[in-house]
């Protein structure tokens, strides 16, 4: 009976390690996709304002600006539902 508890805890601690770093890799994406929606979004108005007769082509820039808050909100709440690590813990307290 002990033997099949402690199997059991190190093979959720397995677990725990690999979704603490999917988490970690998928905030790293969301923060990507923010930079470069974010930095296309602003190409993209720019750009359709500087041109003299055809400035609705700016308006094609807001959905890469709306793309780039919704993934910002995205990778903040994943990387607040991320497990913190013992020494992260340790730091905060």
């Amino acid at each position: 009976m002990v033997r099949a508890v402690v199997g059991v805890l190190q093979q959720s601690a397995r677990y725990q390690s690999v979704s603490t770093g999917l988490l970690r890799s998928a905030r790293g994406l969301w923060v990507g996709l923010t930079a470069v929606a974010f930095c296309v979004g602003l190409f993209v108005v720019i750009w359709g304002l500087s041109l003299p007769s055809f400035r609705e082509i700016a308006l094609l820039g807001i959905p890469f600006l709306a793309l780039g808050f919704i993934s910002a909100r995205l990778a903040r709440n994943v990387g607040r539902s991320a497990p913190q690590s013992p020494s992260n813990e340790a730091s905060a307290a």
